[in-house]
This record gives structure tokens, sequence and C-alpha cells, in this order.
């Protein structure tokens, strides 16, 4: 989840608006939907991610002993 928020924020930060588009209306509620959409893309991403290598980690594990 963590790793997903930090995705997030970053692909947010990355897709801020320039100072030209600051002014037009309704970019504060554009934001606040962008940031929530891609929060939870990092999100998703990260739970596939830690869920993808915890069964390989346990596959490696039982082929081990």
């Amino acid at each position: 989840m963590i790793l997903g928020w930090i995705i997030g924020n970053f692909l947010t930060i990355a897709f801020i608006p320039t100072t030209d588009e600051w002014f037009s209306p309704g970019v504060d509620y554009i934001l606040l939907v962008d940031s929530i959409k891609y929060w939870l893309a990092g999100s998703i991403l990260a739970f596939i991610y830690q869920t993808v290598l915890l069964v390989l980690g346990g596959w490696v594990i039982l082929c081990l002993f």
C-alpha cells in the first residue's frame, strides 16, 4: 500500500498541469480526481507486485526444501 501511495504520488506529480492550466475553472477537482486515480492504480499495481513476489518466494522456498 505504501509503495502504491508513492507510485501514485509520483505519477500525480508527473502529470500536474502547467501554470497556464491552473487558472482554468475546475482544475482543483480534476487534480483531485487524477491523484485518486493514480493512487488507486499505484496501489493495485503494488498489490499485484507483492502477491507475485509472495507466490514466487513461497514456490522457491518449497522447491529448496
